[in-house]
């Protein structure tokens, strides 16, 4: 039974994708979708890098919290209407790191994510974030292309 899914997003074309398949899946007994966001350390850490040192981290890493917030409810708002529980989570670290702790410390039933997200190049040199997370997680795992 599939009560409780994790459904990160990037907020990329492959997310819809999966909020999609997770609105199909509704009636396989899900009773609550949390929709998380990571944002990611090392994006605010290579701006202070770009910007040597004139980037205040706090305040982008706050900026970035913000958006995603706001990001992740517009995200989410097909969900609306279909007698599902709804939560939002922003986080601020690894992706894949805080996708799969966040998955234990909920105990969902299965993560749902797309297989490719917006950093092409990194997925390239270093191997995705789905597939880190499909190998590193002890909870079920959907990927969807």
């Amino acid at each position: 039974m599939l009560s409780k899914i994790l459904l990160p997003t990037d907020f990329s074309d492959h997310s819809i994708k999966c909020l999609n398949y997770v609105k199909k899946m509704a009636d396989c007994g899900i009773e609550e979708v949390v929709v998380m966001h990571v944002v990611d350390y090392k994006i605010i850490k290579e701006s202070d890098i770009v910007f040597d040192g004139a980037v205040d981290e706090e305040e982008v890493t706050a900026k970035s919290i913000a958006k995603a917030e706001q990001e992740i409810r517009k995200f989410a708002e097909p969900l609306k209407g279909m007698g599902l529980k709804i939560s939002y989570l922003v986080k601020v670290g690894s992706p894949c790191s805080e996708i799969v702790k966040t998955a234990e410390e909920l105990n969902v039933s299965m993560i749902i994510m797309g297989h490719r997200g917006h950093n092409l190049a990194e997925e390239l040199l270093l191997g995705s974030t789905a597939e880190k997370v499909s190998r590193k997680s002890s909870k079920a795992v959907l990927l969807i292309k």
